[in-house]
Parts: C-alpha cells; sequence; structure tokens
C-alpha cells in the first residue's frame, strides 16, 4: 500500500500499536527493614515517597527495631536505624549519607518534631 503523507499519518493513529500503560520505575527509593529476634533484617516493603515511608513506619507494631536505605540507581546511598516506641517517638540510633535528616520525616503527618 502507498499513501499520501496525510492519509499514512492517519493510518498510523488508527492501527500503530498501542505501548499500553507505562510503568515508572524509580530513581531512587528506600527499603525499609526489620530486625527479628534472630538477628536478621527482613525487608517490609519499598518506598519512593516520604508519604509512603510514614505508612510503613506507622503500621510498624511499636517497641520495633527497623532500619531504612536509601538506595539510587542500585547503589546504596544511605542508611538509618530507629526504633518506633509508638506513633508519636521514633528513637534515632544513626543515619548517614542520604538518610541525614530523615528521621523527622518517620512521623505521621501534623506530628512532625524537630
Amino acid at each position: 500500500m502507498v499513501f499520501c503523507q496525510r492519509c499514512h499519518r492517519r493510518y498510523d493513529r488508527q492501527y500503530r500499536r498501542k505501548t499500553g500503560a507505562r510503568t515508572h520505575a524509580p530513581i531512587g527509593y528506600i527499603k525499609v527493614f526489620v530486625e527479628r529476634e534472630n538477628g536478621k533484617n527482613v525487608l517490609v516493603e519499598y518506598a519512593r515517597t516520604y508519604d509512603e515511608v510514614r505508612q510503613i513506619v506507622s503500621s510498624l507494631p511499636d517497641e520495633t527495631d527497623f532500619t531504612c536505605l536509601a538506595q539510587m540507581n542500585g547503589a546504596v546511598v544511605g542508611n538509618g536505624a530507629y526504633t518506633k516506641i509508638n506513633n508519636d517517638n521514633i528513637t534515632l540510633h544513626n543515619e548517614y549519607g542520604a538518610c541525614v535528616g530523615l528521621h523527622p520525616q518517620l512521623y505521621p503527618m501534623g506530628r512532625i518534631r524537630h
């Protein structure tokens, strides 16, 4: 088949393969781990936004030790260790690299403490 350019565009619009839904792969994310009694860390979930981190932390039981690993392009660029006392108190043990300053972001919105 041979079309003029105008007809070819119209044909392409109608019959072009659709790429489907696009998935957005994050460049950076935070992995949240919980420490078990046997000393091993278990992955809880990946978070791409501060809101997702807050939801994960608020869903953890009280008196839970957890670790956050910040990753970018597959490489660890920071980490932090914390203990969730309750929703109002999260104890900071240490923060390094990209996780420095993450502690205030872990509180549920409206309860951020400095």
